[in-house]
């Protein structure tokens, strides 16, 4: 998969993103576009090509997603295309390049107006609740329903988790994934037991409606393979350079590369090994197969400042759906 940052730049401040403290001088793409054809028809290991693009925001600049996703459909016939939005920006045009190419396309929204306008709004303070709503209503009205919903809680909100999936369920919006926000610090024991209490609450939810569509927060956790970060997966910064994870973007001690050059096979092998290596605190663990953070060095990396440092966020919520759920 190939996921494009077309800009770093965002109309937003939610101020749980960790996209905030990002190391990049580049925001917008600066790189010609058949050298991110040459390196897909180098590096592609699916039959289909599939492409991601993500930001920053990245329909901040719609015109170079619709520049890149023509000259890519153009090139690759069997091309698949999804985005990672926020939901705020819409147009004629961007409702236009969504019906055409676009097959997913995940938009963020954190459960009803006063859960989400607390922590996604702009720089000035201004909640963007009303204009994601917005944004699906008119999707839908051009009968584009290949949504997928993400939701972020935390430790402020977790109380209501249950409730803002129901509000939202009771608003149409199905399928919301929530996830934890596993960058804050100020998780602990008795905000895991409520959390338990929410899950618990949502299962009996979906019970009486008796709705496959409504997702339950780590329902289904099966073991993880191995990372593919630069084996076949590929993140393209907005200066073509590229990177093995999203958590890594715009870090140059996992830079591999570059669109025009190619990929720095020494330094992948490095990465390779990196990946393999065992994390000594995870010890016998059984629940490490499934764990997101023995899988994935970057996010403890990005967190904890070191790739062999499990996040105890990632390990309590493993442990609260495997062993008491």
């Amino acid at each position: 998969m190939f996921n494009i940052w077309v800009t770093n730049r965002c109309n937003l401040r939610c101020d749980y993103c960790y996209e905030k403290n990002m190391n990049t001088s580049c925001k917008d793409i600066s790189y010609d576009v058949k050298d991110l054809i040459s390196f897909i028809a180098k590096n592609n290991v699916r039959e289909d090509v599939k492409v991601n693009f993500h930001g920053g925001e990245p329909l901040v600049r719609a015109d170079l997603v619709k520049t890149f996703t023509e000259a890519i459909q153009k090139e690759f016939e069997d091309s698949v295309f999804t985005i990672t939005t926020n939901g705020t920006i819409l147009n004629e045009e961007i409702l236009q390049l969504f019906y055409t190419y676009f097959s997913e396309i995940t938009i963020s929204i954190d459960g009803p107006k006063e859960i989400h306008d607390r922590h996604r709004h702009d720089a000035h303070g201004q909640g963007s609740f009303d204009k994601v709503m917005h944004t699906i209503e008119e999707l839908r009205k051009k009968d584009i329903d290949n949504l997928r919903f993400r939701m972020t809680f935390t430790p402020e909100n977790i109380g209501c988790l249950a409730d803002s999936i129901m509000t939202l369920y009771d608003l149409g919006i199905k399928g919301v994934v929530a996830i934890p926000d596993s960058f804050s610090p100020d998780w602990n024991e008795a905000l895991l037991d409520v959390y338990v209490e929410q899950v618990k609450r949502l299962r009996a939810f979906k019970e009486e409606k008796k709705d496959e569509d409504i997702e339950i927060p780590g329902e289904g956790r099966r073991p993880k393979g191995p990372c593919r970060g630069g084996f076949g997966t590929y993140n393209i910064n907005s200066d073509g350079r590229i990177y093995p994870c999203t958590y890594t973007v715009g870090n140059e001690k996992y830079c591999i590369g570059d669109v025009a050059s190619g990929i720095d096979q020494e330094r992948l092998q490095e990465l390779q090994k990196m990946y393999t290596d065992p994390i000594p605190k995870c010890g016998d663990c059984t629940a490490k197969k499934y764990c997101d953070s023995y899988r994935c060095r970057f996010v403890n990396e990005c967190i904890n400042g070191d790739p062999f440092a499990p996040v105890g966020a990632i390990c309590a919520f493993l442990n609260a759906d495997l062993l008491r759920l």
